[in-house]
């Protein structure tokens, strides 16, 4: 019977192919008839699958610190793609733990250990870690982490609630008190070990601090969120939604599709790819092998819009990113980066639908209508207790003007340089990093606003865009098993326009040309209106049980206007619940 519903399948995929070979009356048709015949190919080889542990959670930095500690990298995980799978982390945990050479944990690293292992519950058998010893009512909580789970042979599900509830003061604030009101469910799981799901929905209210709301309101974009409406005049009101499905087509292979946000590279920040902006649809194909790790990511984003028209369909923008990640020996990482942006008003560029080649030589082909970037990224971890990574991005290059250095504003290009250090200065659980980024004026732009590296106003890159230097510290310590504090200082350089001016390079919505820039040579980073940016974020948060958070954090913030002299000061408190919900930083 088995062999007979095989046949079937294959003779159905061989005509739904020659279906989409042959009808050229829609590109819409094709793509439906072409994810089906790929899902009934595949059908009958799916592997055991998982889903992703969300950005922004303890996992990423607990992942790091071990790795460091561990003295080899991760071979499961390359830590500059995120987010990762929750089966890697455990094969990974599983790895560290019968290493010859074992390191030496702290009592925190071995509790870190096993929250880890109790988080991603439904892919391990530490049944004495994770199983709780008096669930609620015999039905929630049957382990630590979740509120409701089921497991047999067919069917895994875990479902969460989701809130975060803020309050706090800032001093000398127009806009009143500032809160954040988050409410929600998410729910993951998988289908007979084949098919991987998830689903996240909240609604959410906000009041954020007088900078953040300058931030937003000319750029009617709020970070990682998207659409939003107004709410008690000065606050914002938006609802976040985002699920996937994903599934291994071969042992190497898992093809993710849905709605959500990645992040590429080892630091505070990422020149490449970063969570700043609001979720996205995707296909992603990750490919694991050897010591390689390739990443294909197709996105459909939103252009550039005016929040002020109202409600209408919002204009779309494509993306093509490739990453290609290389344990090149057990200490040292390298990865070559290439994405190209693009839009059509006939609907996607089947062209840039190869995984393998080169996007620059396909956008030449073309005529060079979009815009197309490529990077390099490194990672050294030594000595137990230090990493050393780093990105470069380059928009354009030309190698002349570079050896003259005469300031020409096409050379757009990126640099970001950093270091970890965990048990720093023999103080045990204390983990510091330092990290510095510089972007020269119009990178990620281009001749149109609609082939701007960005999402829903927002940079898909770095939140400040471009035209900027700025300079990161980070302390993270734990002296206690539930206890968290982290302190970040923050020091920029950005170059704004000056009002009725031409185009100085800050700002990626805009379009870059000759005829809106200022000057074709002795460009610099920071020209403009210069602001300089000074940022103290302090947070003190605490678990009350699994992934149940109270946070005080305070924030202390200079921007003085270079030109001017005026100086905008905050200074704010505010006291948090979380629950499955993420630390959410507007550290810009």
């Amino acid at each position: 019977m088995h062999g007979v519903e095989t046949k079937l399948q294959n003779g159905l995929s061989e005509r739904l192919l020659k279906l989409f070979l042959h009808n050229n009356k829609t590109r819409m048709k094709k793509r439906v008839l072409f994810l089906a015949a790929l899902t009934l190919f595949f059908s009958n080889t799916l592997l055991a699958q998982s889903n992703f542990a969300p950005l922004g959670g303890l996992t990423y930095d607990f992942m790091d610190r071990l790795e460091i500690k561990s003295g080899q990298l991760l071979t499961d995980i390359h830590t500059s793609t995120k987010p990762y799978m929750r089966d890697d982390i455990v094969k990974c945990l599983t790895k560290i733990d019968t290493l010859h050479t074992k390191p030496t944990w702290t009592k925190m690293d071995e509790a870190n250990i096993q929250w880890l292992y109790t988080d991603n519950n439904d892919f391990t058998d530490k049944h004495a870690i994770y199983d709780s010893k008096k669930p609620i009512l015999g039905v929630f909580y049957k382990n630590k982490a979740n509120l409701y789970g089921y497991d047999n042979d067919d069917f895994s599900v875990r479902v969460d609630p989701v809130i975060n509830f803020g309050y706090g003061f800032e001093q000398d604030s127009k806009s009143g008190a500032k809160f954040h009101n988050t409410r929600g469910v998410e729910v993951r799981g998988n289908v007979s070990r084949k098919l991987g799901f998830y689903f996240y929905a909240s609604e959410n209210q906000i009041r954020p601090a007088d900078y953040v709301q300058a931030f937003i309101n000319p750029r009617s974009g709020i970070p990682y969120a998207g659409y939003y409406k107004a709410f008690k005049k000065t606050g914002y009101d938006y609802f976040n939604g985002r699920g996937y499905i994903d599934f291994k087509a071969l042992k190497p292979i898992t093809l993710t599709f849905g709605v959500d946000r990645n992040f590429i590279g080892n630091g505070y920040r990422s020149l490449f790819l970063s969570d700043f902006s609001n979720d996205y649809l995707f296909l992603k194909i990750q490919t694991k092998v050897w010591r390689i790790n390739y990443t294909n990511l197709y996105i459909q984003g939103i252009d550039n819009y005016d929040f002020k028209k109202g409600d209408r369909l919002l204009p779309k923008r494509f993306a093509t990113l490739h990453h290609l990640s290389t344990n090149v020996t057990r200490w040292l990482n390298i990865g070559l980066f290439e994405a190209v942006v693009f839009s059509r008003t006939s609907g996607y560029e089947f062209q840039y639908l190869n995984p393998i080649i080169f996007f620059r030589s396909i956008e030449q082909q073309l005529g060079s209508p979009d815009n197309s970037m490529m990077g390099f990224d490194f990672k050294i971890n030594t000595l137990r207790h230090l990493q050393l990574y780093g990105q470069l991005l380059i928009d354009d290059l030309s190698i002349d003007n570079a050896r003259q250095n005469n300031g020409w504003w096409g050379n757009k290009w990126g640099v970001q340089t950093g270091v970890k250090y965990v048990d720093a200065f023999f103080v045990k659980n204390l983990d510091l990093q330092f990290e510095t980024n510089w972007v020269r004026p119009y990178t990620y732009t281009h001749h149109d606003s609609v082939t701007g590296y960005s999402n829903y106003n927002l940079p898909l890159a770095h939140p400040l865009g471009a035209n900027f230097k700025e300079f990161i510290g980070v302390v993270r310590y734990q002296p206690i098993k539930n206890l968290f504090i982290q302190l970040r200082a923050i020091s920029y350089l950005y170059g704004a326009d000056k009002p009725g001016e031409k185009y100085w390079g800050g700002d990626i919505t805009v379009p870059a040309y000759d005829k809106t820039i200022v000057s074709e040579y002795g460009n610099k980073i920071g020209q403009g209106v210069p602001i300089k940016t000074k940022l103290l974020l302090c947070t003190i948060s605490y678990q009350l049980r699994h992934n149940l958070f109270t946070d005080l954090n305070l924030i202390v913030r200079r921007s003085e206007n270079g030109n001017t002299g005026d100086l905008v000061s905050t200074n704010m408190l505010m006291l948090n619940l979380r629950w499955n919900f993420p630390t959410r930083f507007y550290d810009f």
